[in-house]
């Protein structure tokens, strides 16, 4: 049979994540069942998408969706196996399902930065739902768009919860990137990882959004303290480096300026990857270009590397 031709009678709350919003704002008693999955696919990725966001995470469409896929496809089980009960079903939802949707979405390690995704999804969900409930039933803008839609006297469908959740979902993005705004102000320091071959080197470094270096092939480039790169180097490779020789370490030269020295010519090379350790995450940077500053400009201050802003 026919998906479409499929109707079911939801005899029971859903359990997934999202659904809690779906109960809240829209409560048929008869839905198709490929409606139902592409409902909850739809807030999903909203969701994740808003989570990704406020955890300052890379955006990676194809696991935001695979996570979505998961979620959507767990709020079918309550319907096509009602006799699980209902405590399996909840324990499942609210803890596994949802630490399987932030690893598959999110680059998370460990319990802790697991549990801390988890929590922030859980906020930005039961955020989502409060909302949405406020806008139906307590203002004029639900009233307005449900007669807009359906007019005066249908029950809103599916399309008034996604286009509500879409825009409560921008003006949420939008309000939390003037947050950041007003943070950007103070300065951002991780402890960062970056190895080329056997050489490894730790240190903290500070993520500048004045840094506008590029190598010719438009890859962002981080700049690294001389003293600490004869630590991660030797004075034989910085001496190369500083002096434009061959032989050592593949490099190029880009030209830059800064506070001190109008113009000047930087050496640059390609490490295998970096590590940034950030609250929430470790990001990944594969094959970054590490600048070797000329001149020191770490003295007295906490961080080591200047991390570019694209990066």
């Amino acid at each position: 049979m026919e998906s479409r031709n499929l109707r079911l009678i939801l005899q029971r709350l859903p359990l997934v994540l999202t659904n809690s919003v779906v109960a809240a704002v829209y409560n048929p008693i008869m839905l198709y069942i490929d409606v139902y999955f592409l409902i909850n696919l739809t807030m999903d990725m909203i969701l994740i998408i808003i989570t990704g966001h406020i955890r300052k995470n890379k955006p990676a469409m194809c696991r935001y969706l695979a996570a979505s896929l998961v979620g959507a496809a767990w709020s079918l089980v309550p319907i096509l196996a009602p006799q699980i009960p209902a405590w399996v079903l909840g324990s499942v939802s609210y803890a596994g399902i949802c630490a399987l949707m932030c690893r598959i979405a999110f680059s998370v390690r460990g319990v802790r930065q697991t549990v801390a995704a988890v929590t922030v999804l859980y906020l930005v969900t039961w955020g989502m739902g409060g909302v949405l409930n406020f806008l139906y039933f307590r203002t004029e803008a639900g009233v307005w768009l449900r007669n807009a839609l359906y007019g005066q006297y249908q029950v809103p469908g599916i399309w008034w919860l996604l286009i509500c959740a879409a825009m409560v979902g921008g003006v949420w993005i939008l309000a939390w990137n003037w947050y950041q705004h007003v943070r950007s102000f103070r300065k951002i320091i991780y402890p960062v990882e970056i190895q080329m071959g056997e050489r490894k080197v730790e240190a903290m470094a500070l993520l500048d959004t004045g840094n506008r270096l590029y190598t010719p092939g438009g890859k962002p480039v981080s700049v690294m303290d001389p003293d600490l790169a004869r630590v991660w180097l030797g004075d034989e490779e910085i001496r190369q480096l500083e002096q434009h020789l061959e032989g050592g370490i593949p490099y190029i030269l880009i030209p830059y300026q800064s506070i001190g020295q109008e113009q000047g010519l930087m050496a640059v090379i390609k490490a295998d990857w970096m590590i940034i350790h950030k609250d929430t995450s470790d990001e990944t940077v594969a094959f970054p270009a590490i600048g070797i500053s000329q001149q020191s400009f770490s003295e007295g201050k906490e961080y080591r590397v200047i991390l570019h802003a694209g990066i």
